[in-house]
């Protein structure tokens, strides 16, 4: 029998330290990075830059239109138009002031005179009779009838009528003017009331 002897020892892997080259390398690899990673930056933040820039010649540019626009709206100096304008719609207001310095000193409600003058006569109109003007005065008074009949005949009846109404029951037409029309009369009567219920 052969004996073998195994001479080689097992030997251990040794870690050897980086060399000063390899550290130099590797120092060399990440500033090339960082100089590489500062000129992509550099040069985005100038395209931001510049991105900045048109936006705020895009905002100047807006502003100067906005401001052109508003003058455009509301001129300094009035246009003869509006001027027009706004006397006719001044002279409206004090027409509908007047109107209503007017209703308010007309009665109240229910205690006027004016509401049933003129819901006897609806109530007691006569067909081929028609009004066109109706006038009260010196306080539901003195009344005058203006309008147009078909036949002279129909006013005695409008007026029989009219007198069984409350507020004309008291009633005295003591003027009359007839004129002839192209399809039947004209016609003309005024008078006082004298205490009706109405």
């Amino acid at each position: 029998m052969k004996q073998q002897i195994n001479l080689f020892l097992k030997q251990e892997k040794v870690r050897v330290p980086f060399s000063a080259l390899t550290s130099l390398l590797l120092l060399l690899a990440i500033a090339l990075g960082l100089l590489v990673t500062t000129v992509l930056e550099t040069r985005g933040v100038s395209a931001l830059q510049q991105e900045v820039t048109l936006l705020s010649q895009q905002q100047l540019e807006l502003s100067t239109e906005t401001l052109i626009l508003r003058k455009q709206k509301h001129p300094n100096a009035e246009s003869p138009e509006l001027r027009q304008t706004r006397d006719r719609l001044q002279q409206q207001q004090q027409v509908q002031r007047r109107y209503g310095e007017f209703l308010a000193q007309l009665p109240a409600a229910g205690t006027g005179i004016f509401s049933p003058l003129l819901t006897g006569l609806s109530e007691q109109a006569l067909n081929g009779v028609r009004l066109e003007r109706i006038q009260a005065s010196e306080n539901g008074t003195r009344i005058a009838l203006q309008g147009h009949a078909r036949d002279a005949a129909l006013i005695p009846q409008y007026l029989q009528r009219l007198g069984q109404a409350s507020a004309y029951e008291n009633t005295l037409f003591d003027q009359f003017e007839l004129t002839e029309a192209a399809a039947g009369v004209e016609f003309k009567l005024s008078g006082r009331r004298s205490g009706g219920r109405g």
